[in-house]
Formats: C-alpha cells, structure tokens, sequence
C-alpha cells in the first residue's frame, strides 16, 4: 500500500526570476480549464442528485 503524501514531506523550491509572458499564459489557461472542469463535474452532481 502506498503512502499517502503530506505537506512536510513535499519538497518546494522558488523561483526569484520573474514569469515570461507564455510562462504566465499557460498557468491563466491551466487555472481556466480547471474552473471549467470543476463547474461540469459539480453540475452533473446536482443533475443526478
């Protein structure tokens, strides 16, 4: 069984340099799509609901 992850054993590391423009527009169409995606996953729970 695997072990499921917790936030102490994530290891993180930051950046100082600024995003370039594409940089910025693949994470804005990365945060839309995951918007859209969560509106149709909880529209079919009220349908079914």
């Amino acid at each position: 069984m695997k072990k499921k992850l917790k936030l102490d054993d994530v290891d993180v590391a930051f950046d100082p340099t600024p995003l370039t423009e594409d940089e910025k527009h693949l994470i804005s169409e990365f945060i839309r799509m995951d918007k859209l995606k969560r509106q149709k996953k909880h529209g079919r729970k009220r349908l079914a609901a």
